[in-house]
């Protein structure tokens, strides 16, 4: 569920954007029509697959890194990188442990969320080939672009800059962005969702269907004004998504309760017959970490959540209160396609 919310939550903002850029670069329709044609797109590339989006990335992907080093050349051009060392950057400035709270933050919703991408991959090592070989490098270079261009150009303003920088190439940044994305948190939407109901209300419903609804939800929020509270936003899953974390880190690592049930199959390439439908003490756990990290203002929430729902979560397995709710049972998901752990 908590998924479901933040990537729908993410799917409006990111459609926003989109439609912010598109009226300021081609102007006409309102920022409410552009916002909901930008998300109508990526929810059909959404609901067409994930072959689709692999597809769609093939060809963005490479437009969006060429327009963002035309953005950067553009700003080398008229600063060194020894007067943008100097310089200060503009907009309301953010305390170290701030800015470092959100960067944790984002992380942990990626590294919760990433198992519905990663789920495709052959082995462990294809996994931490993808993340070493792609997102590191890609972050470090759009990150560092992203700073260059907004002290080069004196703004904090995204749209002001893409304008700045690369002119009519900001159509290309806000298209392959949107595109590339959001399709990604649609897509994970929609599993979060169909999963979820699957598994704790016993409804199967159809993934397209469900992440056609999703993007019609996300699109409206994004039309509605989303984009205005987008760092309050950031903020909330910078506290809610890290104790997500370090439940399943602390159950994976170091009590087991229900890793050893995997561990027993996994050399057959299945999954357990059963598995636990809902273990309410964990959502005890997740809401008193949240909370925790939501009014200790002082260091970084982030990582008093993310620590805080660990420990909570050992002690409850040391209290015995690691109790399930309902069993449900895997080789039904598994035929049916539904997502399902490492079953796919």
């Amino acid at each position: 569920v908590a998924i479901a919310i933040s990537l729908t939550g993410w799917f409006g903002i990111q459609a926003a954007i989109a439609g912010s850029g598109l009226v300021s670069l081609l102007g006409g329709p309102p920022l409410w029509v552009w916002t909901l044609i930008a998300g109508a797109v990526v929810t059909l590339v959404s609901v067409l697959g994930f072959r689709w989006m692999v597809n769609v990335a093939w060809v963005t992907a490479p437009a969006f890194l060429v327009a963002i080093v035309w953005g950067v050349a553009r700003g080398l051009t008229e600063h060194s990188l020894a007067e943008l060392a100097t310089m200060q950057p503009k907009g309301e400035p953010l305390t170290l442990f701030d800015g470092t709270g959100l960067v944790v933050g984002g992380f942990a919703v990626g590294a919760t969320v990433s198992a519905d991408m990663f789920r495709f991959s052959r082995s462990g090592t294809g996994v931490a080939a993808a993340v070493l070989l792609g997102r590191m490098p890609a972050l470090v270079l759009y990150n560092s672009a992203g700073v260059l261009i907004a002290l080069a150009y004196e703004s904090s303003d995204l749209i002001a800059l893409m304008r700045s920088s690369v002119g009519w190439g900001a159509i290309i940044i806000v298209v392959a962005g949107e595109l590339v994305i959001n399709a990604t948190n649609l897509y994970g939407t929609g599993l979060a969702v169909v999963a979820f109901c699957d598994t704790a209300l016993g409804l199967q419903m159809p993934r397209r269907s469900v992440t056609l609804a999703c993007g019609i939800l996300g699109s409206a929020l994004g039309a509605a004004g989303l984009l205005s509270h987008f760092v309050d936003f950031l903020i909330v899953l910078s506290v809610t998504f890290p104790p997500i974390a370090g439940i399943l880190l602390c159950e994976y690592c170091c009590v087991r309760r229900f890793r050893n049930d995997l561990d027993s199959t996994r050399k057959l390439g299945v999954l357990p017959s059963e598995a636990a439908t809902c273990v309410p003490t964990t959502l005890v756990v997740w809401l008193a970490a949240s909370l925790l990290g939501h009014f200790i203002k002082v260091g970084i929430p982030c990582l008093y959540s993310f620590f805080g729902a660990a420990i909570l979560y050992a002690f409850a397995a040391w209290c015995g209160a690691l109790r399930s709710c309902g069993i449900t049972h895997t080789e039904r998901m598994v035929k049916a396609g539904k997502p399902c752990g490492i079953a796919q």
